[in-house]
């Protein structure tokens, strides 16, 4: 699937180049860690009613309709509301949402069950027509813009029973499925809702009605978003009932970190979403508060576009490669807030098949880079460029972390002869960098909300891959991936893939898979919190905690 936009965070101004040398060169930074209170795993649900959660999010929403601009916070923020047929467990495997069951006939056709007990917040039940006009919707790129492409596939839906619809896919998707999910392409509503706003889907005149446990009430751009717990809710019953204690949250729209922390201060905030790495210091010095992290099935590296000399020749990918420092990167930048890449892939894409810590590690272990400068000019000297040459790294600045990882590699990269000059732009201007046959070396942050073994590897190393890497094995192991049923030939695929882009062509170098950070008052818990929580009914997992 091609890439969501980055996750939306408040822009952070870049620390100026001394600053980060000490940061990267001084004495190792322990990472951020939890309060004395412990973790919302190790707190007691007290089963008491909780009258308002305030969350605040450190950016605005595009819309409350994630296919208008599939930003992250737009996942999060829709996904209090809305739900697919299908979605996304604590394991990473599909498991049923507004679908209770289905079954895959071929390749080609998914019939889906209704779940009997789905209700819109309305008190209507789901119908077939319903979910129909979602998918219609979902798949039209007038109406989905920015998540319409994951559906391309779906030649047609129909209502085959009362309480049945099925869809017929346009070739073989075996690993389809997860895209009718809300961490994907689907949100169902109504078909009137459809029918009247088509044109402005998501908007604060056309407030969504959807099927989770919270109805939006209330939306005021840049401001905020309430929600109002609903008695309508399927996922209380059922084997995996879940009961919410919140009776309304409201996302408070904080673009000022500093602005945050202060509203933490004043009472003003209960949890606080996607905190910077740069502020963790600030909410873990509260005593009222805690920081817990979780994988955010992110990934960051660079690619090359390698009609741009001379990053068409190996041996100076494998420079940068070797010139980069990734440990402490991770260890005195990132504060160990991730952990270094060895892969495109990350843990959580191949725990189907390598579910312990140890196994993922082994069969993720691709990468032949490591920091040495003495490799890296080794490799520059046996190059078509011996003596060094001059080029221009761009980064979004919503990620100064980028530009901080950038200018120490720059650092490094000029003891062997190589000017990198960095640079920062807007998200959506770097975004224009990606594939214009100018820029030889960028980063990629990818981040994957299914966690499928070909979300990022299909993206990156695909036909249609940002730098125009081409190598005819590579490209048929990731159609080979797409196409096959079975998860372990899926995954062995993905990895044989990534070794030879990675080991053999240095077409991509991985440099961390990331981790969110996110606050809690210590009086609030959140139940199953993980990578996958924030794309399902989050806010029925929110606890009273002691």
């Amino acid at each position: 699937m091609p890439p969501k936009h980055p996750r939306a965070t408040s822009t952070a101004l870049l620390a100026a180049a001394t600053l980060t040398v000490l940061v990267l060169t001084g004495c190792s930074s322990p990472r951020s860690t939890s309060s004395s209170t412990g973790s919302s795993a190790d707190l007691t649900d007290t089963g008491k009613s909780i009258s308002d959660v305030t969350v605040s999010i450190n950016g605005a929403p595009s819309s409350l309709y994630p296919g208008i601009a599939a930003g992250i916070l737009d996942y999060d923020v829709a996904s209090l509301s809305a739900e697919g047929l299908v979605q996304i467990g604590d394991d990473g495997q599909v498991e049923p949402a507004v679908a209770s069951s289905w079954t895959q006939p071929d390749q080609q056709t998914i019939v889906f069950e209704l779940n009997p007990h789905a209700k819109f917040q309305t008190g209507a039940a789901v119908t077939p027509a319903d979910v129909i006009a979602s998918i219609d919707a979902a798949k039209d790129p007038n109406v989905s813009p920015a998540t319409a492409s994951y559906l391309g596939a779906v030649d047609s839906a129909t209502q085959t029973g009362d309480d049945e619809v099925t869809v017929k896919l346009s070739s073989a998707q075996p690993d389809y499925l997860a895209n009718f999910s809300a961490a994907s392409a689907l949100w169902i509503y109504p078909a009137s809702y459809w029918q009247s706003h088509s044109k402005d889907v998501g908007s604060a005149t056309a407030l969504p009605v959807g099927t989770g446990p919270y109805k939006i009430t209330k939306y005021v751009p840049d401001s905020e978003i309430d929600y109002a717990l609903t008695n309508t809710w399927w996922g209380e019953t059922g084997a995996k009932a879940v009961t919410p204690h919140a009776k309304k949250i409201t996302i408070s729209i904080i673009t000022d970190e500093s602005a945050r922390v202060l509203a933490a201060k004043s009472g003003k905030t209960d949890i606080a979403l996607q905190v910077p790495i740069a502020q963790t210091a600030e909410w873990n010095a509260l005593k009222d508060f805690r920081i817990e992290h979780a994988a955010d099935l992110s990934y960051t590296g660079f690619y090359f576009q390698q009609s741009v000399k001379p990053f068409d020749d190996p041996k100076v990918r494998e420079a940068i490669g070797y010139a980069f420092d990734y440990q402490g990167v991770v260890d005195k930048l990132l504060k160990g807030q991730g952990k270094v890449a060895t892969a495109i892939a990350t843990p959580q894409s191949v725990a189907s098949v390598y579910p312990s810590a140890a196994s993922a590690a082994k069969a993720l272990d691709l990468s032949p880079f490591d920091f040495d400068m003495k490799k890296a000019k080794a490799a520059l000297k046996a190059s078509s460029v011996p003596d060094g040459f001059t080029t221009e790294l761009v980064y979004p600045s919503d990620y100064p972390q980028l530009g901080q990882a950038a200018l120490a590699l720059a650092q490094n990269l000029k003891t062997i002869g190589i000017t990198l000059n960095v640079k920062e732009e807007p998200v959506d201007q770097w975004f224009g960098t990606l594939s214009d046959g100018t820029h030889g070396l960028n980063y990629m942050l990818y981040f994957s909300t299914t966690g499928d073994v070909t979300d990022t590897s299909g993206y990156l190393l695909g036909d249609q891959n940002p730098g125009g890497y081409k190598n005819s094995e590579v490209q048929s192991l990731v159609a080979s991936a797409s196409s096959s049923a079975d998860e372990k030939t899926r995954v062995s695929d993905i990895l044989t893939a990534n070794k030879l882009a990675i080991a053999q062509d240095h077409a991509d170098i991985p440099l961390w898979w990331g981790e969110s950070s996110t606050a809690f008052e210590n009086g609030i818990g959140i139940k199953d919190f993980g990578p996958y929580l924030l794309t399902r009914p989050w806010g029925a997992n929110i606890f009273a905690a002691k």
